[in-house]
């Protein structure tokens, strides 16, 4: 069915607006110097889009036609309310961020049939004919931030306001387009500059960045001194990483845990499974382990077994690999499987 209330009898379109409830910020939130500036276009055909796919957030993104209306925002405008007016009926909405669009866009969405292969005979044909919209930063004043949105919340929602005639008497209305059950991208692109790039190039840094996921960075450590460690008893061996003090600290909060797992040259990514305890439930335990930034600012593992089967049973000495994932997929020797660590941020 169209939401429009004929086509045929629409008179024009008063405005056209993307409603996207706001749901926080990270970065620069609290001194209102950072201002992200948006766009927004159609995502066009056949780019590969799919709405009953997921993505991953280091995917390049997707093809979109010209910008329909941009926006400008601050984290701190979104404690205000807005008011809208529509007849008798007044709403008032607040955590929200409005773009105006092309009024073009609405006359097609209005212009859309129910009959043959009309936009709105059916959910299929209506996403054929519309891919749906791409919004883009193009730019952030300030020490930055990151903002996010909920799409898929009720009070998000594409709406077009216009005029149309009934049995000859002239009248308004809105047609509400919502993102409710279909698929979205997340597309994240990062471009590395600074320290951070100068650091990859010496041989052996003192201090590395760790980037976060998604696509992160990792340092690689290796010990190669453990391989002719003697036969001893280790009571206990710590692999121990200090957070450096940055005057952004308040600003872009550091991880509160870091994962630690080893490789050798040509395999995959083991978990540490003598030092990780797995409870019945496959879910993993890492209490004992470590990985938690302390009051010290430092990260603190505990490989104590590991590092007693290197100097007992000669197992391989492999190289460690300190990160900052959102989660991860590792081996587990003594389970013979992949087990994933979850809820890492």
């Amino acid at each position: 069915a169209s939401p429009f209330y004929n086509k045929d009898s629409v008179l024009g379109i008063d405005s056209v607006f993307l409603t996207l409830v706001y749901a926080g910020s990270y970065g620069d939130t609290a001194s209102g110097s950072s201002r992200v500036n948006v766009e927004v276009s159609e995502i066009l055909k056949d780019n590969g889009f799919n709405d009953d796919s997921l993505y991953r957030f280091d995917h390049p993104g997707f093809t979109t036609g010209p910008a329909l209306g941009t926006a400008s925002f601050t984290p701190s405008q979104f404690k205000d309310t807005i008011t809208l007016i529509q007849k008798k009926d007044t709403t008032k909405l607040v955590n929200v961020l409005r773009i105006k669009l092309a009024n073009s866009l609405g006359q097609r969405l209005s212009q859309f049939d129910t009959t043959g292969n009309g936009g709105y005979k059916s959910d299929s044909l209506f996403r054929t004919m519309f891919r749906g919209l791409a919004l883009k930063t193009t730019d952030v004043s300030g020490q930055g931030l990151l903002s996010y949105f909920s799409a898929n919340n009720t009070n998000s929602a594409l709406t077009v306001y216009y005029r149309f005639s009934k049995d000859g008497v002239k009248d308004t209305a809105s047609a509400v387009f919502k993102h409710l059950d279909y698929s979205q991208a997340n597309s994240i692109r990062r471009t590395e500059s600074g320290e951070y790039t100068a650091n990859l190039s010496k041989p052996n840094p003192q201090q590395l960045y760790i980037q976060s996921s998604p696509l992160g960075s990792y340092a690689s450590i290796s010990i190669p001194g453990l391989s002719a460690f003697p036969n001893k008893i280790i009571h206990r061996a710590e692999l121990i990483a200090y957070k450096v003090p940055s005057a952004s600290d308040n600003i872009f909060t550091v991880p509160g845990r870091l994962l630690l797992d080893h490789k050798g040259t040509t395999d995959t990514a083991f978990l540490f499974h003598d030092d990780i305890q797995i409870d019945a439930s496959g879910s993993l335990n890492l209490s004992q382990f470590g990985g938690s930034l302390r009051s010290d600012n430092s990260y603190r593992f505990n490989l104590t077994r590991y590092v007693q089967g290197l100097v007992t049973r000669k197992e391989r000495n492999d190289t460690m690999r300190l990160y900052a994932p959102l989660r991860s997929t590792l081996f587990a020797k003594n389970l013979g499987q992949y087990v994933s660590v979850t809820n890492l941020s």
